[in-house]
């Protein structure tokens, strides 16, 4: 099942947490907090597509394709002429793809680009029938879909577009359909195609300009299907598993990985279904709940250290009156977009979750950019490299990023007796792996704002202390911002390099409203 098929329109989402070795609190799981993102007006239901890495989530409400920000729902409108429109995905500059209804074109739907309050028709491949879909954009304007004489047939064929080629056929494995689902930055696509003529299966594939198509495979049985496609080239999506028709998400990274299900091994529960999936090979997608003699439970997923999680028992206290079904999207700062039912009122809505704790990368212990004199930190201790005492500086956090209610404190500990300059960056170096740096490694990039320094006692401080500004008024912080964090500060001139400095790892914080 696609994030967007429910029914007619509907049819088209290194270690884990660290042990404390410090007298700091540290979560155990990684909570979440909903934020509905409501309808457009005069409309009672919203459903979510795509999410961007700023947290915009595209997307419909009601008849209409949307695009939701924090609280803000704006309709996208149609092509002119036309009634329905869907958002099904979109880019980093807020510009959706879908499809939408046109003039004189009674049900048939174009796909659409819709971009700056404009909607632009991106046509159909005439070979193929006049129905057209867009699956999926990147930040060049790159455009996936597909092409058919229906909304609801498998006879269709993958398409590319941009502005100056137009829509060019992305061939197939050898059978006569295919459609692609997912381009990523480097303009790698995939999707599925029929590998052979007449009633051959369908396979997901991996497509490139210079390479071609190339076929996936299957976990077992004779189909699979791509749907997403992350920046590593890494693809989720779903396979069968044997010879009947239950189908398992996987991820493949040059190897098809089964993420199995959360059902019981059991025809009717024994599914799942991935659709999408973050840098960090985080991925989401729907499963169901065990069989136990009523109607089966679907319920969203997030995989993540080798195992398959409930979304909806990852909630936090305030928001217990959701029921979560399908999660569409999540983006790198592990935002996730989610189709749910609101208890209390029964309303189906797109929903955002976000998470309550900051996320730990860049670690000195040789799991991304080693350490510049062999000083890696021990595996697990969730440090920067290592430093003159022999310790790696280590940043940690409590509290909540809030706009409205901050309480976020980050605590650096494993330092020697010297200061410490707490810093806020936008972005992670070199992929969250970081960049050599005096002892240790630069973290924390982009735009760089000074918290404050500290001295350390007892190799240990924090960013606020009394009298201190809150980090987001001192971050000009707005909600959505994902910002990263970490601790730069004084070793010993004797110690590795010439530099006389270490730094802690990085915390990523994605703040709330």
């Amino acid at each position: 099942m696609n994030p967007m098929q429910l029914p007619d329109r509907m049819s088209a989402l290194r270690t884990a947490l660290y042990a404390v070795v410090v007298a700091v609190p540290c979560a155990q799981a990684q909570t979440y907090r909903v934020t509905d993102l409501g309808v457009i007006p005069g409309q009672t239901i919203s459903h979510p597509g795509g999410i961007n890495q700023s947290g915009q989530v595209t997307g419909y409400s009601g008849s209409h394709a949307a695009r939701f920000t924090y609280g803000v729902v704006e309709d996208l409108g149609t092509l002119p002429g036309g009634n329905i429109s869907t958002g099904i995905a979109i880019d980093d500059l807020g510009q959706v793809v879908g499809d939408s209804q046109h003039q004189n074109g009674g049900s048939i739907r174009h796909a659409t680009l819709f971009s700056n309050g404009t909607r632009t028709d991106l046509g159909y491949l005439p070979s193929s029938g006049n129905y057209s879909r867009g699956m999926g954009i990147n930040n060049a304007t790159e455009v996936v879909g597909w092409s058919g004489p229906s909304m609801d047939t498998t006879n269709t064929r993958a398409f590319i577009w941009d502005a100056t080629n137009g829509m060019r056929d992305l061939s197939t494995l050898g059978g006569q359909y295919a459609r692609a689902h997912s381009i990523n930055d480097a303009g790698a696509v995939t999707g599925n195609s029929q590998i052979g003529s007449g009633f051959g299966s369908l396979h997901a594939f991996l497509w490139t300009a210079a390479g071609g198509i190339q076929d996936l495979g299957t976990l077992a049985g004779t189909t699979s299907t791509g749907n997403f496609i992350n920046a590593n080239g890494h693809v989720v999506g779903k396979s069968t598993i044997g010879n009947d028709n239950r189908h398992h998400a996987f991820l493949w990274d040059g190897t098809m990985h089964d993420l199995g299900a959360i059902g019981d091994n059991d025809f009717l529960s024994d599914r799942s279904e991935a659709f999408r999936v973050n840098i960090h090979d985080h991925v989401v997608g729907t499963t169901y709940r065990p069989y136990t003699g009523g109607a089966l439970s679907q319920i969203a997923f997030v995989h993540r250290g080798g195992q398959m999680l409930d979304l909806e028992t990852l909630l936090d206290a305030s928001s217990t009156d959701w029921r979560l079904y399908v999660a569409t999207g999540i983006n790198d700062a592990g935002q996730i977009a989610v189709y749910a039912r609101r208890i209390s009122t029964n309303q189906l809505r797109a929903v955002l979750l976000t998470p309550n704790e900051t996320m730990p990368f860049c670690l000195g212990d040789g799991s991304g950019t080693a350490c510049p004199c062999g000083n890696d930190a021990p595996a697990g201790s969730g440090a920067g490299c290592l430093n003159s005492l022999g310790t790696g500086g280590r940043l940690a956090s409590t509290g909540t990023p809030s706009i409205a209610a901050d309480t976020l404190v980050l605590h650096g500990s494993g330092m020697p007796d010297s200061t410490v300059l707490y810093f806020q960056g936008t972005t992670q170096l070199n992929g969250g792996a970081g960049s050599v740096f005096g002892d240790g490694l630069r973290c924390a990039g982009g735009s760089v704002i000074r918290l404050g320094a500290k001295v350390n006692v007892a190799g240990a401080s924090q960013y606020p202390a009394a009298g201190d500004p809150s980090i987001s008024v001192r971050g000009a912080n707005a909600a959505g911002d994902v910002r990263t964090y970490q601790g730069w500060y004084r070793n010993a001139a004797a110690f590795c390099q010439s530099a006389t400095f270490n730094l802690t790892n990085g915390l990523q914080a994605t703040w709330a409203p």
